[in-house]
C-alpha cells in the first residue's frame, strides 16, 4: 500500500485545479475584452449624444433665423 503524503495530495490537488484555473483565465480576458469593447461603446455615444446636442442647437438657431427673415419678407414660416 502507498503512503499519503502532502506533496503527494499537493500534486493531485494542483492537478485537479489546473483546468479550472486555465478556464478562469480564460474568462478573465474575455471579460477584458467586453470591458473593453462596453467602455468604447459608451465613449462613442457620449460623443454621438454632443454631436446630436450641437446639431439641435444650430438648427434651432436656423429656424429662428428662418422665421425673422420671413416676417421681414412677409411669408409665414412654420416648423
Amino acid at each position: 500500500m502507498s503512503e499519503i503524503t502532502l506533496e503527494g495530495v499537493a500534486k493531485v490537488i494542483k492537478s485537479e485545479l489546473e483546468p479550472i484555473n486555465d478556464r478562469l483565465s480564460a474568462l478573465e480576458e474575455s471579460s477584458l475584452n467586453h470591458t473593453k469593447a462596453l467602455d468604447s461603446i459608451g465613449k462613442d455615444v457620449k460623443a454621438l449624444l454632443a454631436a446630436k446636442v450641437v446639431s439641435e442647437y444650430r438648427l434651432e438657431r436656423i429656424e429662428h433665423w428662418a422665421k425673422k427673415a420671413g416676417e421681414k419678407i412677409g411669408v409665414e414660416l412654420e416648423f
